[in-house]
């Protein structure tokens, strides 16, 4: 019974961890927004509140910023010097160029977040791009409960889209483990 229960704590512990925001990134998001509900937050406003935290632009610049992303107002289009400079140090010019203010910002949140170069590199690869960006490891794991032996080294921007729609169905376990199967099959 034991082990029962510590497979589903820990099961539940994974399946959730791609819809919450890290500790780092609540903390990040209430030291400048203390009264903002982060669980009710897109995991793209997090990302984006998460950069312009660590942004080297002012705390009421901060401020001003992250109300806007979690308004819904006019998104924010200038960089300081320093946010340039490290986005300069992972993308190329040309790339930098096509990408929009969220993407950039989404950039940033990526870059200060990562520790591994490799890691980062591949999930800014996707940026700016008709691409689905990569499974998190949340979204693994959760595939990994449903369907152990799946193999989801190879797969395309749609099997992606439909993985993550059948993930986040809100269906039962077992809706959701059939329709895993059916996409990868």
């Amino acid at each position: 019974m034991k082990r029962f229960l510590t497979a589903t704590v820990l099961t539940s512990l994974l399946a959730t961890s791609a819809f919450a925001a890290t500790e780092a990134e609540t903390q990040a998001i209430k030291t400048f927004l203390p009264d903002t509900p982060v669980s009710s937050l897109s995991d793209a406003q997090v990302t984006e509140l998460f950069a312009i935290s660590k942004s080297g632009v002012s705390d009421r610049e901060k401020v001003t910023r992250m109300q806007a992303v979690v308004e819904g107002t006019t998104p924010v289009t200038t960089f300081s010097a320093e946010e340039n400079a490290l986005l300069e140090q992972y993308l190329p010019a040309e790339k930098l160029a096509m990408l929009t203010a969220s993407q950039k910002a989404e950039a940033l949140g990526i870059i200060r977040g990562g520790s591994d170069k490799t890691k980062i590199e591949d999930r800014l690869s996707v940026l700016g791009v008709d691409r689905q960006s990569p499974l998190t490891d949340g979204e693994l794991a959760r595939i990994a409960f449903f369907v152990p032996d799946a193999n989801v080294t190879v797969l395309g921007s749609e099997q992606i889209s439909e993985l993550r729609a059948a993930l986040y169905s809100g269906h039962s376990d077992s809706e959701i483990r059939d329709r895993l199967m059916d996409i990868l099959s």
